[in-house]
């Protein structure tokens, strides 16, 4: 009866062997699980960001166009005005009011001249002797397209990191899965250790990642 019972402990000591892989490696894979949903937020924070900056350009640069127009309309009427007087064609009596209102015209182009390149570049590029434009009654809150576009860029890099993250901790799941599926002790102990491997780089991408997206 003992020599028949003799071979079923190192049977059992391999099945439980086995079963303290598997839960290693279940803790391991909801481990980077967890690590993969983080990254995935911090992926959908950075791709909302962008997204809002890209919105901000564009309204940016709308506000400059009509910026533009505006002074394109005031130059036309001061050119017109100018051609006029030179030709003699105002009479002396009103040829002072409209060399005073072409005057203003000009002023009010040079004032658009700076708003523009305030809505371009920001209050912060152009300094206080560019200050212009008011935001809620303030000047010097004007937030520039450049501006926008540059943290809009900033953005998509960080995202690229996030899917980078993402990609790897993925592949970690799957190769961490593998491991549970082969029964040579060897496979399996190689394809954790590939696990392992790229959730911690996946992880460490990903960390920076948020490094980034803090630093915008």
């Amino acid at each position: 009866m003992a020599e028949a019972e003799a071979p079923a402990a190192p049977a059992a000591a391999q099945e439980k062997a086995d079963d303290r892989f598997d839960m290693k490696v279940g803790v391991t894979l909801a481990i980077f699980a967890s690590v993969l949903a983080v990254m995935e937020l911090g992926g959908s924070y950075a791709e909302f960001g962008m997204n809002y900056a890209q919105a901000e350009k564009a309204n940016a640069f709308a506000w400059y166009n009509s910026k533009g127009i505006k002074q394109n309309l005031a130059e036309g009427q001061r050119d017109t005005l100018a051609s006029l007087l030179a030709a003699g064609v105002i009479s002396p009596g009103h040829a002072d009011a409209t060399r005073a209102y072409v005057a203003e015209l000009q002023q009010t182009i040079d004032r658009y001249d700076l708003e523009k390149e305030e809505i371009l570049r920001g209050s912060k590029a152009v300094g206080e002797a560019g200050w212009a434009q008011k935001v809620d009654g303030a000047l010097g809150k004007v937030k520039g397209a450049k501006e926008w576009e540059v943290e809009s860029d900033a953005y998509g890099v960080v995202m690229e990191w996030f899917d980078f993250a993402n990609l790897l901790l993925q592949i970690c799941l799957v190769i961490g899965a593998i491991s549970l599926v082969v029964r040579s002790p060897a496979s399996r102990r190689y394809f954790y250790g590939g696990a392992v491997g790229m959730g911690l780089v996946g992880a460490a991408i990903g960390s920076y990642g948020f490094l980034q997206y803090l630093a915008v």
